[in-house]
């Protein structure tokens, strides 16, 4: 029994495993690419009182998916405030942002950021922003829907 236990197990893990596999990688399919950047320059004081969700969200979606955001950060200095990376799975845009700089004076602004995904296969698109120096608190979850 425990064996039969074994390889069922072993069975559903092989069958997981093909379910997973990366299909966009092969001849003549060019991989998803993007570019992540911060604007400079603090848009606006952020009072304490704040939350996450008082931030704002645009995008377009055509050939290119362009997505506009804003995440508050610490005041000093005001440029090159977020470090960010990204991942696409399936169809969820994963994009992490890090203040790199916290805790260097006691005032946040807000900033906007932008990113633009190209080669995107999918019509549609959960768009997911976390905050790991936030405990990695998520701070967008949307969805995007490609222009016809």
């Amino acid at each position: 029994m425990k064996n039969a236990a074994i390889l069922f197990v072993a069975g559903l893990l092989a069958v997981a495993g093909l379910s997973c596999t990366d299909n966009s990688s092969g001849p003549g399919v060019q991989r998803v690419g993007a570019n992540l950047r911060q604007l400079s320059g603090c848009i606006s004081k952020v009072s304490s009182t704040s939350q996450a969700g008082d931030s704002s969200f645009a995008y377009e979606f055509g050939d290119t998916l362009y997505i506009s955001f804003m995440l508050s950060g610490n005041c000093c200095p005001d440029s090159n405030r977020f470090a960010m990376s990204y991942d696409v799975r399936s169809d969820s845009l994963f994009v992490t942002a890090t203040d790199t700089a916290a805790r260097l004076c006691l005032c946040t602004c807000s900033y906007i950021l932008r990113a633009e995904f190209v080669n995107l296969p999918l019509n549609r698109y959960t768009f997911i922003c976390t905050r790991p120096d936030d405990n990695g608190k998520v701070y967008y979850d949307e969805t995007v829907v490609r222009k016809p």
